[in-house]
């Protein structure tokens, strides 16, 4: 043991009889077991991601895309009215050629 005499060390043996406690352990309640809040904390980290996915989609990239759509639909639309100004500008020419061209609309030099 490591017991000196000359260093004063001492060593005493108390014999004690051992006396079973009655105490009952009760099982514990459902959500108080460790398995069950470890469960709860994993779908937790889950829930957590999405609900951050889903915060990013509808803050930050579907306004993105609804920017984009209506840049895309709006030069589309300015083509278009380009196209339907330039179809009518033909159009009124040759109508104004036509009238021009046509027997009967001479333009008097007097």
């Amino acid at each position: 043991m490591g017991v000196s005499e000359q260093r004063g060390d001492s060593l005493y043996v108390v014999n004690a009889p051992f006396e079973p406690q009655d105490v009952e352990l009760k099982p514990l309640e459902f959500w108080q077991q460790p398995i069950v809040i470890a469960n709860l904390l994993e779908i937790g980290h889950y829930l957590l991601l999405s609900f951050l996915a889903w915060l990013f989609w509808h803050l930050i990239i579907k306004p993105q895309l609804r920017k984009k759509r209506e840049a895309v639909e709006s030069a589309k639309m300015a083509a278009d009215l380009a196209i339907i100004r330039e179809a009518e500008r033909t159009a009124q020419q040759k109508i104004e050629h036509d009238e021009a061209m046509a027997p009967g609309a001479e333009t008097s030099a007097y």
